[in-house]
């Protein structure tokens, strides 16, 4: 991957998301300019939530990524292919992961990451993805947060954790840039064989009612599209249904 692509280190921000968008609103910022910091203050996650990240123990960074109309007919074709890059680049480190709906990264069970991918229009009105990614690296002690885990609670022990960085960043160029019809297929098959609980019973909970259902799969759009015991088939928006386990 070419090292001339902009890489901007923060020793502390709100958020790399955030600080991403106003420049790119401000001043014209190159694709694929990546933003990281050692402290993420105020990071978010999807639909508002917050992102809790332990300062220099935890992978913040921004990628922006400019989104030519042609490439992808639904914007979740993109979310799964950040998805797949960071899969991808995971397993190199010896770590199998796994992707659970919508946005969150897995490891034996626990939340290790997440993913929240924005757009706005570039101050020169070019349509844009601000791809936000934060992974837990060096915590060894989650008591306030049962579910979540570490890469090296799963026996990665990563010295540099930039290298893990740059690699999920080339990785999404490399399947970006080479996006086409025929490869969405392919990185949709690869989604869903890391999708957690993909076709297998697990129980989800929609307005506190409890019940058990299987994931047929994804829709177009991004719904998770749900059997359920009743063999009734219903998709979910973000935030209408919640797996509980």
């Amino acid at each position: 991957m070419s090292n001339k692509l902009t890489v901007i280190k923060l020793n502390a921000i709100d958020s790399t998301n955030s600080f991403l968008k106003q420049q790119t609103k401000q001043t014209f910022v190159g694709n694929f300019t990546l933003v990281y910091t050692v402290e993420q203050t105020a990071g978010r996650g999807q639909m508002g939530a917050t992102w809790l990240a332990e300062a220099g123990k935890s992978l913040t960074f921004s990628l922006l990524v400019r989104k030519p109309v042609e490439k992808f007919e639904h914007d979740f074709e993109f979310q799964m292919l950040v998805s797949v890059a960071i899969h991808q680049s995971l397993n190199k480190f010896g770590l199998a992961s796994e992707i659970k709906w919508p946005n969150d990264i897995m490891a034996g069970g626990r939340k290790l990451g997440g993913i929240l991918i924005e757009q706005l229009n570039d101050n020169q009105g070019n349509p844009t993805f601000i791809v936000g990614i934060g992974i837990n690296v060096k915590q060894s002690n989650f008591n306030e947060l049962p579910s979540a885990t570490s890469l090296l609670l799963n026996g990665v022990d990563i010295e540099d954790d930039t290298v893990l960085m740059l690699e999920i960043r080339d990785q999404i160029i490399e399947l970006f840039e080479n996006s086409n019809a025929e490869s969405q297929a392919i990185i949709r098959t690869k989604y869903l064989s890391v999708l957690m609980k993909y076709q297998k019973p697990a129980v989800y909970q929609v307005n506190n009612h409890l019940f058990n259902a299987l994931i047929l799969g994804v829709s177009p759009e991004g719904k998770l599209v749900l059997k359920h015991e009743n063999d009734e088939i219903r998709a979910y928006g973000i935030k209408e249904v919640k797996m509980m386990y």
